[in-house]
């Protein structure tokens, strides 16, 4: 019940009465799940309030769900869109299991940030490692192609989505690629 009223309030922008209904959660001696935590960890990324979501990290590892694969990449989120690309870092070199959700994360943090070219090394150690993207990491590498005038990285991976027909699936992707060739100048 505590969990879900606490999501609620987060759903709603109701951050205040969310953390007031966590402290009442603990006064009544009853532990948090990683399911209310999280909620906490994408508004204050959302909200880029990284002393909030600090305090988050210090709870999550508190009750020990530090190696959860959805917490982890959570809070990979939230300090690479608070800027915060070194602590997004060694949260994500301490993952125990590192998937697509937690790679995209952190390429779209240095990206968001300005830092693309080390976004696009972010992405060949994911391919390196053998992650195959999804459709989310590929529209992140796909406007850094734009930025950065990588053409034939765009071109790649316009022939990887067609191959894993992901372009007829996916409205924002088919735009990201438009958008990619007409930043690159290819217009035709």
């Amino acid at each position: 019940i505590w969990t879900s009223l606490i999501c609620g309030y987060v759903e709603h922008g109701k951050l205040h009465n969310a953390f007031d209904m966590y402290e009442r959660m603990g006064k009544a001696c009853v532990s948090p799940t990683c399911y209310t935590l999280m909620p906490f960890v994408k508004a204050y990324a959302n909200t880029r309030d990284v002393e909030r979501g600090q305090y988050m990290h210090i709870q999550i590892v508190k009750y020990g769900f530090e190696t959860d694969i959805f917490t982890g990449s959570g809070l990979v989120d939230m300090y690479a869109k608070c800027g915060l690309l070194h602590e997004a870092r060694h949260v994500f070199n301490n993952m125990p299991l590192v998937t697509i959700v937690s790679w995209t994360a952190l390429i779209a943090g240095y990206a968001e940030n300005g830092f693309e070219h080390e976004a696009m090394k972010y992405y060949i150690q994911m391919q390196d490692k053998g992650i195959l993207p999804d459709g989310v990491t590929y529209v992140r590498i796909l406007k850094i192609c734009g930025i950065l005038g990588s053409l034939e990285i765009g071109r790649d991976i316009d022939n990887k989505v067609r191959k894993q027909g992901l372009l007829q699936k996916d409205i924002v992707l088919g735009n990201a690629l438009v958008d990619m060739y007409a930043k690159c100048g290819v217009l035709e």
